[in-house]
């Protein structure tokens, strides 16, 4: 199972027990297409040949993906695994405390899923959700348009209100925040931040962070 939720999916509200969390899916993507390139066929991610991860001793780790033109430090002390889900390819940034249960449900910590996608109808979408709030702010309770230097990118939280005596229930309870930056009419990068409550702060702060001081 894959540990990165999509923001588009559904969103279910499930009570159980008094209690109450929050389940977000998508769809199940295309069976994998392997790397792109030009001897490639090519695929709607980024896959792993496209992205440079540089350790530079002393310095924080640089991840660069040149063919879609952008790149970012990765947070001091948080590790970088890559992720596979059908043709879908990701990179996971981890909180030295995220942990992961049997079914890779975050159970403390945060992490960072970082993915390229090569969707035009993604990119125009999301450039009109930023014109759409842009001209009227109120339109939306949990988008918002931030400024990345001389680019704009949507973002979009998740925040959970839910409360509950029960500790298995507290422990599926989890707040995320995506930040959505269309790089063109044809590339969105997605950075999206997974946590737990009582990390919200440090990782909201890093999240801000890595974005505001990557090159986009």
């Amino acid at each position: 199972m894959n540990k990165k939720l999509v923001i588009g999916g559904i969103v279910l509200l499930l009570i159980i027990g008094g209690g109450a969390f929050l389940l977000l899916g998508g769809t199940e993507p295309k069976p994998g297409l392997g790397e792109s390139g030009p001897d490639t066929i090519p695929t709607k991610w980024s896959q792993a040949g496209d992205y440079e991860i540089k350790d530079v001793v002393g310095q924080q780790t640089v991840v660069t993906n040149a063919k879609a033109g952008f790149s970012f430090k990765v947070p001091e002390g948080w590790s970088v695994k890559d992720e596979n889900f059908g043709e879908e390819y990701s990179l996971n940034l981890l909180h030295p405390n995220a942990e992961f249960d049997n079914n890779n449900l975050l159970v403390s910590g945060c992490f960072i899923n970082v993915e390229t996608m090569y969707q035009p109808d993604e990119a125009i979408y999301v450039t009109a959700i930023i014109k759409d709030l842009e001209n009227n702010p109120s339109i939306s309770d949990n988008r918002a348009v931030i400024k990345l230097g001389e680019r704009l990118a949507l973002q979009t939280s998740i925040i959970s209100s839910a409360s509950s005596d029960n500790p298995e229930i507290m422990k599926k309870i989890r707040d995320i925040i995506q930040i959505a930056i269309p790089l063109n009419q044809e590339i969105v990068v997605n950075f999206q931040l997974t946590l737990k409550k009582n990390f919200t702060d440090q990782c909201v702060t890093i999240l801000n962070r890595l974005s505001s001081e990557g090159s986009f």
